[in-house]
């Protein structure tokens, strides 16, 4: 398992909304799916594809694959923890950890 530091949260959580997360879901309800293959069914332009791609394999969310002369795109199993500290909370937040 890849654990990222605490700054590339910031990098990694704009992923988890949009259109990212509609190609993400996409990937992984089919296993996988060729670029082409997303920009027609999700009905986005190709350079948003590829630019949103680039980022999803960039932070690891997102693999490529050779499927003959093809490249697919595959969702690998991932985890997504989140560890709150009582000290890492704001000031007069109602949080409580135990």
């Amino acid at each position: 398992m890849t654990t990222k530091p605490p700054e590339a949260l910031e990098q990694l959580l704009p992923t988890f909304h949009g259109q990212s997360a509609q190609i993400l879901a996409y990937v992984a309800a089919r296993g996988t799916a060729t670029p082409e293959e997303i920009r027609k069914n999700l009905n986005m332009p190709r350079s948003t594809v590829y630019k949103l791609l680039s980022q999803l394999i960039r932070n690891g969310l997102a693999a490529r694959e050779k499927a003959g002369k093809a490249e697919e795109v595959r969702v690998p199993d991932f985890s997504f923890e989140l560890s709150l500290h009582e000290h890492d909370r704001p000031m007069g937040s109602g949080y409580k950890f135990s």
